[in-house]
């Protein structure tokens, strides 16, 4: 079910929309914020011409990537992430911002393709736990 995730630039007011497929917008807009003042805004019209369309989306995985350092190849899934080594994929985890820090662990478990049940309020330990289980799936 497509959905979009609305917030003020102040970031109080957070709701998350959901369409059916009766009302589903033909435009999708992604925002990123750089500090307090300044926000990127891409919006997506899902009718404009096939290279308006590319252009936009190319635009965001390179802005994506920029921002990232993880290579456009990956952002549009041309290759896959099993083919990165651990310590590049280690690399862009370590550009990674979270108010907790399992959260900055458990959004690496797709990255690395593991599993790991969530334990709020483990701290550091989630990283030691995310590491040993890299550590078994890849042996």
């Amino acid at each position: 079910m497509p959905s979009s995730l609305d917030a003020s630039p102040q970031y109080a007011d957070q709701r998350l929309e959901e369409f059916h497929s009766s009302n589903v917008p033909r435009y999708a807009c992604l925002s990123h914020t750089w500090g307090a003042n300044e926000i990127d805004t891409i919006c997506i019209d899902k009718s404009s011409s096939s290279a308006e369309l590319s252009e936009t989306i190319n635009y965001f995985l390179q802005l994506l990537s920029d921002v990232s350092n993880i290579l456009k190849s990956y952002l549009a899934g041309t290759s896959e992430l099993k083919y990165a080594s651990i310590a590049r994929r280690m690399l862009w985890a370590s550009k990674g911002n979270t108010t907790r820090s399992e959260d900055l662990v458990y959004s690496l478990i797709g990255i690395f393709d593991v599993h790991i049940p969530f334990l709020y309020g483990e701290g550091d330990r989630a990283f030691l736990r995310l590491q040993q289980e890299i550590n078994h799936v890849s042996l």
